[in-house]
């Protein structure tokens, strides 16, 4: 917290940065307007089935070496958002994709976990002191009603086709 009684999510010690719970519902919520903010998504098939992120990229550390993220990675005026389940994982991932030279990374505190404890299972205050935590407050209750509505519509269908190129045979 400033001496404004804003807070303060940055994390001034790595080059990359840490975005708060609160910044990414609000980036859930108006993921529509804003192309501001890619999301890569480093966890495993069953936590993206059961909590999909919409307009994330699916990715594992392997993919950071592939061709087709690479093109993504270095999309210019674009924040890149690495979510796992922990944010160990993304701290390990983003310092990775530091060194192959990419920027403009962010990770989120707490990872998926966290954001779920504080957003998604959050618990009212009581009875809030400050004006910082009242609207906290009526801030995570508007995201704690919206953002299963707007997940559920990203939720992907079961007969999803597989994305792997069919190999072609014969020739000329």
């Amino acid at each position: 917290m400033n001496a404004f009684g804003e807070h303060n999510c940055s994390d001034e010690t790595s080059s990359n940065q840490i975005i708060c719970p609160d910044e990414f519902a609000l980036c859930l919520i108006k993921i529509e307007e804003c192309n501001k903010n890619q999301i890569f998504d480093f966890r495993s098939a069953e936590d993206r089935k059961a909590l999909p992120l919409p307009k994330s990229t699916p990715m594992t550390m392997d993919d950071l070496f592939s061709k087709e993220p690479n093109k993504k990675l270095k999309i210019l005026h674009r924040d890149n958002i690495f979510i796992a389940n922990d944010e160990i994982t993304e701290r390990r991932m983003a310092i990775l994709a530091t060194k192959l030279g990419y920027n403009r990374i962010k990770i989120l505190k707490g990872g998926m976990d966290g954001f779920k404890k504080e957003i998604l299972d959050y618990k009212p205050l009581e009875n809030p002191q400050t004006i910082l935590e009242k609207d906290r407050n009526q801030f995570r209750l508007y995201a704690q009603q919206i953002i299963p509505e707007i997940l559920k519509k990203y939720k992907p269908s079961d007969n999803t086709k597989s994305d792997k190129p069919k190999r072609v045979l014969g020739g000329c």
